[in-house]
């Protein structure tokens, strides 16, 4: 990849589905979902 002609558009798709998958990961009814970020009571 590197050293070759490779333009933005080849890899926006790429770029825009990661960024999507990080956004719904940090959004907080994802983390509650898994039980992320509760506290525990002891």
């Amino acid at each position: 990849m590197l050293g070759s002609d490779v333009q933005f558009q080849d890899v926006a798709i790429s770029f825009l589905v990661n960024a999507i998958i990080l956004i719904y990961v940090l959004l907080p009814g994802t983390k509650a979902a898994f039980g992320v970020g509760q506290m525990q009571k002891s």
